[in-house]
């Protein structure tokens, strides 16, 4: 008897050490040094966590290899999770690194950096549950029923006067000492005025409206496999060219938007088009030598914008592309 008291009394010491560790959340941002250097990761973002147990999430961190610069980037990762609700805790494991990317790096430099970000990765981590709930993208907003707001109609009077409500046509007469006649004529100049600022008004919009709009003067369509995100080497030469030709044109911008198709869940196809979107981009600035500066922000557009219908693999695959194009406006272009 008394050992079994002793055993229980030692399980539950372990069981309590084991709820402690499941708890531990030192939230964000978490630093790791190592002889490599320095890392100072930010917290998760996820993008998709199935049935609280296989969960995708990317990251931005802060590089600093050991004797070099602080370099900035973003990684996406998989993994498996245990939910503890006791203690609204997360035990990752079996982590995979999806995909690095470290903006404005070359090649060579990005592939040093990359094994090197990768020897931080750890194989199991604790996180706790409300933040990775918090992190979650939010539902789409609920539709709202379309109301009727527009303005009434404002009758000013810069002189003391008084609104009557006549019901029916007016009956107007003279009144002593006022020239209603030219009081009508008044109203009318002042009504043309106002119809001749309104126009001036419609034609200047039409002018900025115009400086928005764009001509495009390049365009090439990346298509990728399912569920992949790199670029198939076969269509680089096509964006190159594509990138020269911008180079030759004043005031050009590239727009990159990646699209998916719709098989799957919505928040898979929306990481897959910013990840298709952001590859395509990272190729033009570092193989095709175009500056960030002249590049859309990349456009994750999902399952938008469906070319095809997805009856058959064959149309599925001419849904998952990235279009590049090479815009000019047209303001700056005088079309």
């Amino acid at each position: 008897m008394p050992y079994t008291k002793i055993f229980l009394g030692l399980l539950a010491l372990i069981l309590s050490a084991c709820s402690c560790a499941w708890a531990q959340d030192p939230g964000w941002p978490r630093k790791l040094v190592k002889p490599g250097g320095t890392v100072l990761i930010y917290q998760p973002q996820v993008d998709d966590w199935q049935n609280f147990i296989d969960i995708k999430w990317r990251q931005g961190f802060q590089l600093t290899p050991t004797g070099g610069k602080e370099v900035v980037g973003t990684a996406s990762f998989e993994g498996t999770t245990e939910v503890n609700t006791d203690t609204h805790a997360v035990f990752m494991f079996s982590i995979q690194v999806l995909n690095i990317y470290f903006p404005g790096q070359d090649p060579a430099t990005s592939a040093q950096f990359d094994q090197l970000i990768r020897s931080f990765v750890p194989l199991t981590f604790n996180a706790s549950l409300d933040r990775l709930i918090a992190y979650m993208p939010k539902p789409q907003s609920v539709n709202t029923v379309a109301l009727k707001n527009d303005p009434p109609f404002i009758f000013v009077s810069y002189t003391p006067a008084i609104l009557l409500g006549v019901d029916g046509e007016p009956v107007l007469s003279d009144i002593s000492k006022i020239n209603l006649k030219c009081e009508q004529q008044q109203v009318a100049a002042d009504q043309q005025k106002i119809a001749a600022n309104q126009a001036a008004i419609v034609a200047a919009n039409k002018r900025f409206g115009e400086l928005g709009e764009y001509n495009i003067l390049g365009e090439v369509t990346v298509y990728f496999a399912n569920r992949k995100v790199a670029v198939d080497p076969k269509y680089k030469p096509e964006l190159l060219d594509l990138a020269h030709k911008a180079m030759t044109i004043t005031a050009y911008i590239i727009q990159v938007q990646g699209y998916a198709s719709a098989v799957g869940s919505v928040a898979l196809n929306q990481k897959l088009s910013l990840e298709r979107a952001d590859n395509v981009l990272e190729f033009l600035e570092q193989g095709g030598n175009i500056p960030l500066t002249t590049i859309l922000a990349p456009g994750a557009m999902g399952t938008s914008g469906q070319v095809a219908p997805n009856a058959t693999a064959e149309r599925q695959a001419e849904n998952r592309r990235v279009v590049v194009r090479i815009l000019q406006n047209k303001g700056i272009a005088g079309t």
